[in-house]
């Protein structure tokens, strides 16, 4: 059981509301692990390709979604490997900026902007991050999950809000 489990269940049966600080604290999501080999679908408001650099900019009501996970933004820019005879080029890193959210199952986290590498399934979050687990509020200053295991760190100056059991 993770350490953010463990203390909400210690809350929710005392029935407190509890703030906590850290230095860098473990969260684990609670969907299954996603694939980087399932297709990643993205719908915006507009397009714009520059075949030279590799890239897809994509502006207005941003929406990529791979699996069960989906990531929501103003902006995202794609990356996208050199095509060769040999493979076709797929995408090597997603940018996300403004208003920024991601979704996996029941957990949420939002934050200013947020990078993902689909080769080594790392998803990071930057600026005023907030981790909503169900009661359980995270907020950061960073978030850095590896969704191929689901666990994740929440780095900098780190603040945990735990709700009280309804009565």
């Amino acid at each position: 059981m993770t350490l953010v489990r463990f203390i909400s269940c210690v809350a929710l049966c005392a029935g407190l509301t509890v703030a906590a600080y850290a230095q860098g604290t473990q969260v684990a999501l609670g969907t299954p692990a996603t694939s980087p080999d399932e297709e990643v679908e993205i719908t915006s408001d507009t397009l714009n390709v520059n075949r030279e650099t590799g890239e897809a900019v994509f502006v207005g009501s941003v929406v990529v979604t791979q699996g069960a996970l989906k990531l929501v933004a103003d902006e995202v820019v794609v990356f996208y490997a050199e095509s060769t005879q040999l493979r076709e080029g797929g995408i090597t890193e997603v940018n996300a900026t403004g208003n920024v959210v991601f979704v996996s199952g029941p957990d949420t986290a939002e934050g200013a902007r947020a990078t993902y590498k689909p080769d080594s399934q790392e998803l990071r979050i930057f600026g005023d991050v907030l981790l909503t687990q169900g009661p359980v509020i995270v907020a950061g200053d960073a978030l850095v999950m590896d969704l191929a295991t689901g666990i994740g760190e929440m780095e900098g100056r780190v603040r945990t809000i735990l709700q009280p059991a309804a009565q």
